[in-house]
């Protein structure tokens, strides 16, 4: 009985063969390695990009694809979704109350600035 002295595995790795979904072409890799996908962005997230003062984004390929606004919350539970939809609601709250605010306290500044505060004239515009 002669000893094994080498793995019979190592002088030919198995190859694998795995499509590349954007481009269509079957491509062999090593069974240990994962494909070399490269994304690169649409025309309109380019546009977005250079918009947003980041053009070398725009240029860049990324090795993966981005994920989507829905895709970040794939994983969420409905109680995530309560408490973001909730905190949406507060914030809009919160855009017209500021304004609104504005316009009373504007109402009380100028009510103070033209009429004497001892007079019937300054409880009648307050």
């Amino acid at each position: 009985v002669e000893p094994i002295t080498k793995n019979p595995m190592e002088d030919e790795k198995k190859k694998d063969t795995a499509v590349d979904p954007w481009s269509e072409e079957i491509i062999s890799i090593d069974s240990d390695e994962e494909p070399k996908i490269i994304y690169e962005p649409s025309k309109v997230e380019k546009l977005i990009n250079y918009m947003l003062c980041r053009g070398d984004l725009a240029s860049k390929e990324l090795s993966v694809k981005p994920v989507t606004l829905l895709g970040l919350f794939r994983y969420a539970e409905r109680i995530d979704v309560a408490l973001l939809i909730f905190g949406i609601f507060l914030s809009f709250l919160s855009g017209i109350a500021q304004p609104a605010l504005g316009i009373i306290a504007g109402g009380i500044t100028n009510s103070l600035l033209v009429y004497n505060t001892t007079s019937d004239e300054f409880y009648d515009s307050a």
